[in-house]
């Protein structure tokens, strides 16, 4: 039997592709995640004396210096659609397409519309409960820093 070997330029190509792989994953474990953990699991159920919830929308308070994108995945009788919805800054905007059924899980994405000069734009996920009307407020715990985007609940 003879033994094969790889061309030298073979060589090359699969320690440059490799190295552009471990450098794409990199900046995806880097980007849009992480975070302070402030911003994750909001939810809206904050009336425990009275166990049954009500049906409610949900807004944003968008209370940073940046633009603001929501989306969801809204589900009713005619089906599935992603519902999008911007948000200006020092704007409060119902985010939910109309009113959404009483105790129903929502998971929202939400994004930091940072200019491109500036940075990365920063995305949360806030799971909600509905329960009533539910505003969300989204602000920046340290000013300027797009990263620190926390999400609350209104009271």
């Amino acid at each position: 039997m003879t033994s094969r070997t790889v061309p030298p330029s073979w060589r090359v190509a699969r320690t440059a592709t490799m190295g552009w792989c471990i450098l794409l994953l990199c900046a995806w474990c880097g980007c849009g995640g992480g975070g302070s953990g402030d911003g994750g699991d909001v939810t809206g159920l904050r009336n425990m004396e009275d166990p049954v919830p009500e049906a409610g929308q949900v807004s944003l308070a968008n209370q940073t210096s940046y633009d603001m994108e929501s989306a969801y995945l809204h589900v009713d009788e005619t089906g599935e659609r992603i519902f999008r919805r911007d948000i200006a800054v020092g704007a409060t905007v119902s985010i939910s397409d109309g009113e959404l059924s009483a105790g129903v899980e929502v998971e929202f994405d939400l994004v930091l519309q940072v200019p491109s000069s500036e940075g990365l734009r920063v995305r949360r996920k806030a799971t909600v409960v509905v329960d009533g009307d539910i505003t969300l407020v989204a602000e920046l715990t340290e000013e300027g820093e797009p990263f620190s985007l926390a999400l609350s609940v209104a009271d």
